[in-house]
Order: C-alpha cells, then structure tokens, then sequence
C-alpha cells in the first residue's frame, strides 16, 4: 500500500509541477522512511528503482504519453536499467529524485534518475532504457 500512496501524492501534484518539456527534469522529494530500510539502514537497493519509477511516470504523465498510449494501446516497457551508488541514504534523509528523459531514437528513450540529498550531494545514479510498445 506504502507504494500507491507515493504514486498517488505524485500524481495528486502532477499539475502543480507543470508540464514536462524536453530538457527538462522531474524534481520528487521524499524521505526514507522505515519501509524504505534494509538491515544497514539505509535505503534498500529495490526502493531506489521503485522511486525511479515514480520519476519515470512523473514525466510520462506530465509529457501527456501516458493518455497519448491509453488512446493508442500502448504500454511502456524498460528495458533496462545501470546503478552507481555514491552515498548512502539514511533513515529519516530527506533527499530528491531528480528524473530527466537524456535522448531518445524511435520508440527508445534513455533516461537519467539522480538521488540528490539535501546536502545538494548526489547519493546514486539511474540511467534507464526504456520504451513505448503496441
């Protein structure tokens, strides 16, 4: 349920943020909280691509693909995903998910996903491959 409730406050706040222009970025703020833990508290590795999601579906939603594939049949579909971890995240950090769309070729996109502390220090890096299919 933790999950939904993210996506939910995302989508909620969609329209506040904006539309999403190319170049541009999604900016998410949370908090690791303890659902978000593994046993060395800090921010479990899975959570991370979870939240990239949110990014991910941020973007979509704000670019209008998302309505744009419903009205077509389509379906987004990553293909696959590279992690450099800096930093940690601890319990209680506050910190953003910084989410941009890097270059894309037919129905290929690359995307970046930057967890940023509030230190201003980047605590891992996400480049996505990713696309849209009928």
């Amino acid at each position: 349920m933790y999950v939904w409730a993210r996506m939910a406050r995302m989508m909620a706040t969609a329209r506040s943020r904006g539309p999403y222009l190319v170049g541009g970025e999604s900016r998410l703020v949370f908090r690791c909280l303890p659902t978000d833990i593994d046993f060395n508290n800090h921010l479990n590795n899975a959570r991370y691509m979870m939240l990239a999601d949110l990014g991910r579906i941020d973007i979509f939603l704000r670019a209008g693909l998302i309505a744009l594939a419903r009205r077509n049949g389509w379906a987004p579909m990553i293909g696959g995903l590279q992690v450099a971890y800096v930093r940690e995240i601890r319990l209680w950090r506050r910190f953003e998910v910084v989410s941009s769309i890097e270059t894309w070729e037919g129905t290929s996109v690359i995307g970046r996903h930057r967890f940023v502390l509030d230190s201003g220090e980047t605590a891992a890096q996400i480049m996505t491959t990713g696309g849209v299919y009928d």
